[in-house]
C-alpha cells in the first residue's frame, strides 16, 4: 500500500535513526564520509535537501560546529526532532517539498542530500537540480549520497512497479508517495550535468550506495573573434565571448593591461579608443568577474596564435588564478583538433615581450605552436616568404596575385586586407 511521503516518515519518526543506522548497509560509514566531504570553513552556509532528523548533520557538526545550515523536509515531526538535537546550532528549517521551496541564488557554499532523492525520475530531478545549481555560490558543490539502480532494467522495473501500484489504488494525483525508484548512477550524472553542474565525480561506493560530488564552477569560454564566437554560441552553447584583435599586424607595447596598449592598438587598427574599448569583451569580463575556469578556442595559424599569446600574457598580468584549458580548432571547418589541453601560466608574458616587442622567438613556447610564431617573424620581415612571393609574382594582375597570396598563406591565417597590404607594400612596379 502506497503512503504519502510526509505521512510515511511521520509514522516512523521514533524508529527512524535506529533503522537507518542499523538496517541500511554501510550507513555508519557513508554518513560520516558524507559529512567529511562538506565545507570546513567557519560560518559556511549549507543546504540540506530532505534533512530528516539530521543524521548527516550530527557528523557534520563534529567537524564544523559553526556551519549555518538550512534544512528542508516534508515531515514537521522530523524537523522537530532535528531542531531538538541541535538546539545550540545555527539552523533554519523549512517544512516543504524541496521541489516547491524557493532556494534563492548564490546563497550556499554547498548542498547535501542523503538517502532522499531515490524516489524521483530524471525528468523530475533536472528542474530541481537546476534550481539547486543556481542556489549555490560560484565554485559551490552538491554532495549526494544515495542508493542507485544497478542497471537500466532495474531502474525501469522500479518505475513500472510504482505505476502498477498507483493504478491498483486508483491514485491519479501528483502528490509524492513513498516508493523507491532509483536512477542508475549514469542517469543521475546526466541529470546533474543537464541541470547546469559542470562536473560530477563518484567519490566512493558501498554496493548500490554511492557518494557523488556535483560541482558548480564559473566557466567562461573565450573564442578567437566574433565569427567563431557566433558559431560557438549556436552550436555548442555556454557562456562565450570573443577576443577581438589582430595582433599579427602592427606594433604593440610591453604591458597588455594598460591604457598605452589600448591607445597603440586602436591606432594600429585605425579605430578610435572608444571603439577599441567596446570590443574588449574578454578583457572586460576577466577583470569584472573571477572565473574559476577558462576554456580557450583558437586555431593554430599565426593570426590566432599571436592573439592567443597576447591573451595568455594578459592573464598573467592580471594574476588570473583559475584553471585554463585550450581547445585547438580547425579555422575552416571548426573541427576540434585538440581538446582540453591543460595550460599552465607563467611563461607567456616573457614570450610575448620576446616575440612581439623584441622580435625573437624563444625556446620555450608552452602550448603555442612554434612554427606559427616563427611565421610571425617571417611575416614582419622584408625578406620573408610572403614578401618574396609578392615580389616574384609582381607581373600578375591584382586579382591573380591576391588569389595566389591567399592560397600560399593559409598557415599564416591572412585576411584579404592583410594580403592587399602586403601586395601594396612589396609589389615591384
Amino acid at each position: 500500500m502506497l503512503e504519502k511521503m510526509d505521512a510515511f516518515f511521520e509514522a516512523r519518526l521514533h524508529t527512524y535513526d535506529t533503522h537507518m543506522l542499523n538496517n541500511i548497509e554501510s550507513a555508519r560509514e557513508f554518513y560520516p564520509f558524507t559529512a567529511d566531504c562538506l565545507p570546513k570553513a567557519e560560518g559556511c552556509r549549507l543546504l540540506d535537501l530532505g534533512c530528516g532528523t539530521g543524521l548527516e548533520l550530527g557528523y557534520y557538526f563534529l567537524v564544523n560546529p559553526t556551519a549555518k545550515v538550512t534544512g528542508i523536509d516534508l515531515s514537521q515531526g522530523m524537523l522537530d526532532a532535528l531542531s531538538a538535537k541541535f538546539a545550540d546550532k545555527d539552523i533554519s528549517l523549512i517544512c516543504d517539498s524541496y521541489f516547491h521551496a524557493p532556494l534563492g541564488e548564490n546563497a550556499f557554499d554547498a548542498a547535501v542530500s542523503v538517502e532522499s532523492l531515490h524516489h524521483f525520475t530524471m525528468e523530475e530531478k533536472i528542474p530541481l537540480y537546476g534550481k539547486l545549481c543556481r542556489a549555490l555560490k560560484a565554485d559551490g558543490y552538491f554532495i549526494l549520497t544515495d542508493y542507485f539502480a544497478l542497471s537500466d532494467e532495474e531502474e525501469n522495473e522500479h518505475r513500472r512497479n510504482l505505476a502498477a501500484l498507483k493504478k491498483s489504488q486508483d491514485i491519479k494525483d501528483d502528490e509524492l508517495y513513498h516508493f523507491d525508484t532509483p536512477l542508475t548512477v549514469e542517469h543521475e550524472i546526466c541529470a546533474l550535468l543537464e541541470a547546469g553542474f559542470t562536473s560530477v565525480e563518484v567519490l566512493r561506493s558501498w554496493g548500490a550506495t554511492h557518494t557523488l560530488c556535483a560541482t558548480k564552477r564559473s566557466i567562461l569560454n573565450i573564442t578567437n573573434g566574433d565569427y567563431y564566437n557566433d558559431y560557438f554560441l549556436k552550436k555548442l552553447g555556454g557562456p562565450a565571448i570573443p577576443f577581438c584583435e589582430a595582433m599579427m599586424d602592427g606594433t604593440t607595447v610591453p604591458r597588455v593591461d594598460s591604457d598605452l596598449f589600448i591607445l597603440r592598438r586602436a591606432q594600429e587598427l585605425n579605430v578610435s579608443v572608444e571603439e577599441y574599448r567596446a570590443k574588449m569583451h574578454a578583457q572586460t569580463a576577466l577583470k569584472n568577474k573571477n572565473y574559476a575556469e577558462l576554456r580557450l578556442w583558437f586555431g593554430k595559424d599565426t593570426f590566432c596564435q599571436t592573439n592567443l599569446l597576447t591573451l595568455l600574457a594578459f592573464l598573467e598580468e592580471i594574476d588570473y588564478g583559475g584553471s585554463v584549458r585550450l581547445n585547438y580548432i580547425d579555422d575552416e571547418t571548426f573541427e576540434v583538433l585538440e581538446a582540453d589541453v591543460p595550460t599552465e601560466l607563467g611563461v607567456y608574458h616573457s614570450l610575448y615581450e620576446n616575440l612581439m616587442i623584441s622580435k625573437c622567438c624563444p625556446n620555450d613556447t608552452g602550448v603555442l605552436v612554434r612554427e606559427a610564431l616563427e611565421r610571425y617573424l617571417d611575416y614582419h620581415s622584408d625578406y620573408g616568404a610572403l614578401t618574396r612571393l609578392v615580389r616574384k609574382n609582381s607581373d600578375k594582375d591584382d586579382e591573380a596575385l591576391l588569389y595566389l597570396l591567399m592560397e600560399q598563406s593559409k598557415a599564416y591565417g591572412l585576411s584579404d586586407r592583410q594580403a592587399e597590404r602586403l601586395i601594396k607594400k612589396y609589389r615591384s612596379h
